[in-house]
């Protein structure tokens, strides 16, 4: 069974696959300053990737409409960051080259994957990269040099867990029942 696992970003996006067995993680990182440049580039590599005929897809799933506007404590109107508006952006797009090939694609919400690998990154210390990459490699004994890879793995891990456990976290029913319905034995994950 052929699996990619990915944490979109368009700066830093992690890759997790797992090829009968055989595991491999990576980080993509762009600096080009323009945008569409980015996107561009993306395309192009992910046109290819899908084309490889991988069996499943396993993404992030998150609110796509994060960067609307919301009514701050103080009753006035703001703005959300753009950031996740560009991660939807790059998210959607690998989506959709991978969808049009065929690949089914399961979509991990932020909360189901800390729930069920008992893992979160703690911002605002000073080591807060380093220690979530440390807990990551105590768990699972598997070391990450970036926590986009480690979190490209952990969606991966939280499918396999979702199927192979009774884990009670929101989302893990409904992954349990996509990787049924597309008949994947959960022992080959």
């Amino acid at each position: 069974m052929r699996i990619i696992s990915l944490d979109p970003s368009l700066r830093s996006f992690g890759i997790f696959t797992n090829e009968d067995g055989a595991t491999f993680s990576e980080v993509i990182q762009r600096e080009e300053k323009d945008r569409i440049e980015v996107l561009k580039w993306f395309c192009l590599h992910f046109a290819a990737e899908a084309a490889k005929k991988w069996d499943l897809m396993i993404v992030e799933g998150y609110a796509f409409n994060a960067g609307s506007k919301w009514i701050g404590p103080d009753g006035k109107v703001k703005a959300r960051s753009s950031s996740i508006t560009v991660q939807a952006e790059v998210g959607g797009l690998v989506r959709g080259l991978f969808a049009a090939r065929g690949v089914p694609i399961i979509e991990v919400p932020i909360g189901t994957w800390k729930s069920v690998t008992g893992i979160s990154m703690k911002k605002g210390t000073t080591q807060y990269e380093s220690d979530y990459l440390n807990e990551v490699a105590i768990k699972y004994k598997v070391r990450f040099e970036t926590t986009d890879e480690a979190d490209a793995f952990l969606f991966y891990q939280t499918v396999k867990l979702s199927c192979t456990q009774n884990h009670p976290a929101v989302g893990t029913a409904k992954i349990r029942a996509q990787i049924e319905a597309l008949k994947i034995d959960p022992r080959k994950l």
